[in-house]
């Protein structure tokens, strides 16, 4: 597979918004586009970057799905998942992507709450690890694949959860320049 530039994805949302109508959501591009979410998170930082860089208003996608198109969409990962989702689960079977129910919502437990679903619980785990661990392994990583790793890289092959990073740090980029390392262009 080519590593993307910048241009082609810039031009992938342009070529998308004409075919749409209007500027894309994440959900939109995972389901027409031609890369994904997470290609665009790691060149941009953000989906409002990527779309601020094409030319629209970094919002200009928001408000497509209504919020019980959301809400529905959740019941019905929660009902496969007997009640409980978390923000990765929703992530894998979900229409659309977590990171929309926190914008929309105000935070994760806040869009659970709105469908009526469980809070998520503290994730020991991830909850007692330092800042220092998280970015250790983020080194660690980077020194094994003799490179900055992608958000999907650490999803795939890191010792903890890509979204442990941005809940921590913010954005994928901010925890990369935390640990020292460039972020990807």
């Amino acid at each position: 597979m080519t590593k993307s530039t910048r241009t082609e994805l810039i031009n992938e949302i342009q070529r998308l918004a004409d075919e749409l109508g209007h500027p894309p959501s994440t959900t939109e591009m995972k389901t027409h586009g031609e890369y994904s979410e997470v290609t665009y998170y790691n060149h941009f930082g953000s989906w409002g970057d990527a779309l601020e860089a094409a030319g629209f208003d970094r919002d200009a996608s928001r408000g497509t799905i209504t919020d019980e198109e959301l809400i529905n969409d959740l019941e019905r990962v929660a009902a496969d998942e007997d009640g409980y989702v978390s923000m990765n689960t929703y992530d894998e079977h979900g229409t659309y992507s977590a990171e929309t129910f926190t914008r929309r919502f105000g935070s994760w437990g806040d869009a659970l709450e709105a469908a009526g679903l469980p809070a998520e619980p503290r994730r020991d785990r991830d909850t007692q690890i330092s800042d220092d661990e998280l970015l250790d392994e983020l080194q660690r990583l980077a020194d094994e694949l003799g490179k900055t790793p992608t958000f999907a890289e650490m999803q795939a092959s890191g010792a903890y959860s890509a979204a442990t990073y941005t809940k921590r740090f913010e954005s994928w980029n901010n925890a990369v320049e935390a640990a020292g390392l460039e972020p990807n262009t």
